[in-house]
């Protein structure tokens, strides 16, 4: 769910549901396990402890230290193989931000890239990992569902609809 970071191990699948404005970042391991995030663009809600509900909007900031988190607990942070970055690339700015101007320096032109991979390797303390096409994976994507694979195929993307693979 947007918002939200999540795990699957080696024979379960990662889906990231709705992907159409937001950005996901799927952390691969040696082992086939998915490590992700699900950033939203826009404002979500969430219950809050007798306050009702409430607009709140977690920083990539936020979503990769919960992440960063999460992989700890697993022990992954050090096993990661490949990183993707999948989304709405030309909503995005290499700073992970959700962009607010033609300014920006969008994510989907390749120069920018580099930049994006190379917050996200600081921000998982994945130095190890050389930021390049082989470790960082960007994919534009914002028609539906993004599923991660089982197994073998645990580090191939394939857009998923209701009515299968496209």
């Amino acid at each position: 769910m947007e918002g939200q970071v999540g795990s699957a191990t080696w024979n379960d699948e990662l889906i990231y549901p709705s992907v159409t404005s937001c950005l996901t970042i799927t952390c691969i391991t040696a082992d086939g396990a998915k490590w992700g995030a699900h950033l939203s663009m826009f404002p979500l809600q969430r219950q809050t402890h007798g306050r009702g509900v409430e607009d709140y909007n977690p920083s990539y900031k936020v979503m990769l230290s919960e992440l960063r988190s999460l992989m700890s607990t697993g022990k992954a942070l050090s096993d990661v193989r490949r990183v993707w970055v999948v989304g709405m690339l030309d909503g995005w700015t290499d700073t992970l931000r959700p962009a607010s101007s033609d300014q920006d320096r969008m994510l989907y032109k390749s120069d920018n890239q580099p930049h994006a991979a190379q917050l996200i390797a600081e921000r998982l303390v994945l130095h190890y990992l050389a930021v390049n096409d082989t470790h960082f994976q960007f994919r534009d994507w914002s028609r539906g569902d993004v599923k991660f694979g089982t197994g073998a195929s645990a580090d191939a993307i394939r857009p998923w609809t209701s009515g299968g693979f496209l």
